[in-house]
């Protein structure tokens, strides 16, 4: 252990939390009075207009995914169900411990909480709270440098795919996409069909990394068995994913099934 450095078990770095009402997500407002943050990927989930389910805080907090695994950090909260709020004691910078946090690989259990696993790990941090200040803002700047070069990269991507697609060659043909491909609508599966385990994944909205055009599935999400669900509402490997609310994109790697608030475009075999 590096010298002038303090190691805790897990939640002895934790001040108590007492919760207020934790708001479902079907409960959501579109938009309201305070943001709610949930355990989704997004940063604000939702919105609530009741002041007596806020939960204020004195000093920043880490939001933890009890399900999914996400990690926020954040200054204001309204907490809703399946999140667990963290807030370290006054001997960690809570910006560091979130840093600390996000450098740990824990199982995944699918759709299962893992806050169990969180309980088991052991904090490493300097004594000196200037020092995690220091330590802290060079890995905020590690951090913008490299949503810099990722933004970058992007744009630069995104200029040559519309150069390629303005500047049609010979033996180009243009189709209606319906000519191309069939639509088709996300399934919603009852509750009581969801599993920790199983061998199709089950994707919802929630689980799509919304703030990217084009993302990969999260896999940290429930599974259904496949003889307790009609194929049809099995998506083909292969489809283009989208949300009927929200602009991300996803490829489907996997055999997924969807729910009801996702649209599916499926290639033809045949152009």
């Amino acid at each position: 252990m590096k010298s002038g450095w303090e190691v805790k078990k897990f939640e002895h770095c934790l001040e108590k939390v007492v919760y207020t009402k934790k708001i479902k997500r079907k409960a959501f407002l579109d938009n309201g009075k305070y943001p709610i943050i949930s355990q989704e990927q997004e940063f604000i989930n939702g919105h609530w207009n009741k002041s007596d389910d806020l939960f204020e805080v004195k000093k920043p907090v880490v939001i933890f995914g009890d399900h999914t695994q996400v990690l926020k950090y954040v200054d204001f909260v309204l907490g809703a169900d399946g999140v667990k709020i963290l807030q370290p004691k006054n001997d960690i910078e809570p910006r560091f411990f979130y840093y600390y946090l996000q450098h740990i690989n824990l199982e995944t259990l699918g759709y299962a909480r893992h806050y169990k696993l969180l309980k088991e790990i052991k904090i490493h941090y300097p004594e000196s709270i200037p020092e995690q200040k220091r330590i802290v803002a060079i890995l905020d700047k590690a951090k913008a440098n490299a949503e810099q070069n990722l933004k970058n990269a992007k744009e630069l991507f995104e200029s040559y795919l519309q150069g390629v697609f303005e500047n049609k060659g010979e033996g180009w043909v243009e189709k209606p996409l319906k000519q191309i491909c069939g639509l088709k609508s996300g399934t919603t599966i009852s509750p009581s069909l969801e599993k920790n385990g199983g061998d199709v994944l089950y994707t919802k909205v929630a689980d799509m990394n919304l703030p990217d055009n084009l993302v990969e599935m999260n896999t940290s999400s429930r599974f259904v068995n496949s003889d307790e669900i009609k194929q049809k509402q099995i998506i083909p490997e292969g489809a283009i994913i989208f949300p009927k609310r929200g602009g991300a994109i996803a490829t489907n790697k996997k055999v997924k099934t969807e729910n009801s608030d996702i649209s599916v475009i499926i290639a033809k075999k045949v152009l």
